[in-house]
């Protein structure tokens, strides 16, 4: 089953088109588990996530996904400070700096989306008056956003 329509899918594949550079996209996910095991939530939303991203890729051939299983590479998850599933890391010059926490669907889609062509090189991260009041932050800002329709 198509998780992204026709029509979005051609106006994705419009935009990525112009990204001028590869996107890393790190998925931090776990594994199904046939047993119960305590102490571990299963993940309800990492399979659908995975599908979306197996359809992006060739809508947006700069899109790399690297998947990642949170328990069994706990110390790489660790280092990047990542403690739950589904997570997706933008790597490269914004590793750490821009993730999704759970699963990017519905309106948080658009917001995704929005990061890659970011990240890709398609838009401009910020103003010149923007990025020259943020080059006067003195010290780590840790700036979280959360999305939800209303």
């Amino acid at each position: 089953m198509a998780r992204i329509s026709a029509k979005d899918r051609e106006q994705i594949a419009k935009m990525g088109a112009r990204l001028q550079r590869d996107v890393v996209v790190d998925l931090f996910t776990q594994r199904e588990s046939p047993l119960i095991v305590p102490g571990v939530v299963p993940c309800e939303t990492c399979t659908v996530v995975e599908e979306v991203l197996a359809e992006l890729q060739p809508l947006i051939p700069h899109v790399k996904v690297q998947t990642h299983d949170l328990v069994g590479e706990r110390e790489l998850a660790a280092t990047r400070g990542i403690d739950r599933v589904p997570t997706l890391a933008f790597d490269g010059d914004l590793a750490g700096r821009i993730r999704f926490v759970g699963a990017p669907l519905g309106y948080e889609f658009a917001s995704f989306l929005s990061s890659i062509f970011e990240v890709g090189g398609t838009t401009k991260a910020a103003s010149d008056t923007g990025l020259t009041r943020l080059a006067g932050v003195a010290q780590p800002v840790n700036l979280k956003v959360f999305v939800t329709p209303t």
